[in-house]
């Protein structure tokens, strides 16, 4: 028992593309790198301590203030951070709106208790 003789290759080489019908070389360009904006980032990093009691009034509002900043700057003038700027501002709403339901249910369990008379 023998095997069928391999399959021959062609005898013809791979068809060559004349230079006349090759596309023109399109050069890439760069994109312009847009500038950093420190305010967005300043504002998400204080967002974090805006839960913390005795720092959370004015990190807050220092949160809020450059987050609303750098939204804007990323917006009209084209920076980067846009993202960071809407997180800072969420996530500081939601610390403040954890901690004021932690204060009332705190403040509404002392003074609940029956008092002695």
């Amino acid at each position: 028992m023998t095997l069928p003789p391999p399959k021959p290759t062609p005898a013809f080489p791979p068809p060559q593309i004349s230079p006349a019908a090759q596309p023109p070389i399109q050069h890439q360009l760069y994109s312009e790198v847009k500038p950093p904006n420190g305010m967005a980032t300043a504002a998400f990093v204080l967002s974090f301590f805006s839960w913390i009691w005795f720092l959370g009034i004015l990190c807050g509002i220092l949160s809020l203030t450059f987050g609303g900043i750098a939204y804007r700057r990323a917006v009209t003038e084209g920076r980067q951070g846009k993202g960071l700027a809407i997180a800072a501002i969420i996530i500081t709403a939601l610390c403040w709106t954890i901690s004021l339901i932690f204060w009332i249910v705190i403040i509404g369990a002392f003074t609940t208790g029956e008092t002695s008379t």
